[in-house]
């Protein structure tokens, strides 16, 4: 029983750190010819432990949306980083996984779930340094820790590292295929995120073959091989697939910020990393910031700024949060 309260307590660490924790809120606007005339709003979080401001903070950006969606609204697409959730820790109020439902009756809002990385989180979840991965099947059956995106699901028992190379396979041949139809001032502004994330792949691929990991292997047995063993190249090949599928995240959202061609406004709600490489990416095709509130995430801060509707709209009136720019 105390191994079996250790092991709930780890999990419960590690899927609350999926709390939303809004630090800084960027404004953008469109001035390249296919983003002309859009406006831009990113909500950067830290994934945050426990954090009691969570369901606050869901109930502010409630309000701010909905006074938003009064009188004749903008077409307004709303993405958001979606935990691949762990069923067991689902009945927290939360902004990302309990948004959408919140927006349900707004007029011309459209609140999507971005995420794509399903196995690739469950291979992060299964040789995660801090969680003893010959203690994860022994409690919790499959419908417990099954991962979800939109267009799949998987559990992490399950996984092999061919089903992490085919997910990659396939949302990079997406991302490829868009690449190519755009023009060049796009394409010069990803490809250096691109020429590292296929880099990096290669050389997870190179390893793979190199420690001679059969890709029909399932992740969970090796990461319990090396869990005394190897722990460095365990944690090291943690590091390296979290590094391929944050790439491969953000030309993800990059690539559906395109295709939103109706939407006035497209707000996202993600990690404060991802917002801030895909802000500097749209800064570099020639957008325009706007505005900005809060704390770069780059100062380490988890300062929980003050949520208010006036925020989605620059505003001159001054606060101690915000930079016209």
């Amino acid at each position: 029983m105390v191994k079996k309260n250790i092991l709930c307590l780890s999990l419960l660490l590690l899927v609350s750190s999926l709390h939303t924790v809004i630090i800084k809120i960027d404004h953008l606007r469109g001035t390249i010819p296919e983003l002309e005339s859009k406006k831009f709003i990113f909500y950067s979080d830290v994934h945050q432990q426990n954090c009691p401001q969570d369901e606050e903070q869901l109930d502010a950006l409630e309000q701010i949306f909905i006074k938003k969606n009064r009188g004749n609204p903008e077409p307004m697409h709303i993405l958001v980083e979606q935990p691949t959730w762990i069923n067991w820790f689902q009945s927290y109020p939360k902004i990302t996984p309990h948004l959408k439902e919140r927006l349900k009756n707004c007029q011309k809002t459209e609140v999507e779930n971005i995420e794509i990385r399903c196995v690739g989180n469950a291979a992060h979840y299964v040789l995660n340094p801090h969680i003893n991965p010959f203690d994860l099947p022994s409690y919790f059956s499959p419908a417990d820790i099954e991962f979800r995106t939109p267009d799949a699901s998987c559990t992490p028992e399950d996984i092999t590292f061919n089903d992490l190379l085919q997910e990659f396979d396939h949302y990079n041949q997406l991302i490829l295929n868009w690449k190519e139809s755009t023009s060049e001032i796009v394409k010069h502004a990803i490809q250096r995120h691109f020429d590292l994330m296929l880099s990096d792949y290669q050389d997870l691929c190179e390893t793979l073959q190199t420690l001679n990991i059969s890709l029909e292997q399932k992740i969970l047995d090796v990461s319990k091989e090396w869990y005394h063993a190897q722990p460095i190249n365990r944690e090291g090949l943690t590091k390296r697939i979290d590094i391929i599928f944050k790439h491969l995240f953000e030309l993800h959202i990059i690539k559906r910020i395109f295709s939103l061609e109706t939407a006035k406004i497209i707000a996202l709600i993600a990690g404060a990393a991802h917002t801030e490489t895909i802000r500097s990416i749209l800064l570099d095709m020639g957008n325009k910031q706007t505005a900005s509130y809060g704390i770069p995430y780059f100062q380490q801060s988890q300062e929980l700024i003050p949520l208010k509707p006036y925020y989605l709209e620059p505003s001159l009136e001054y606060n101690t949060y915000c930079q016209i720019l």
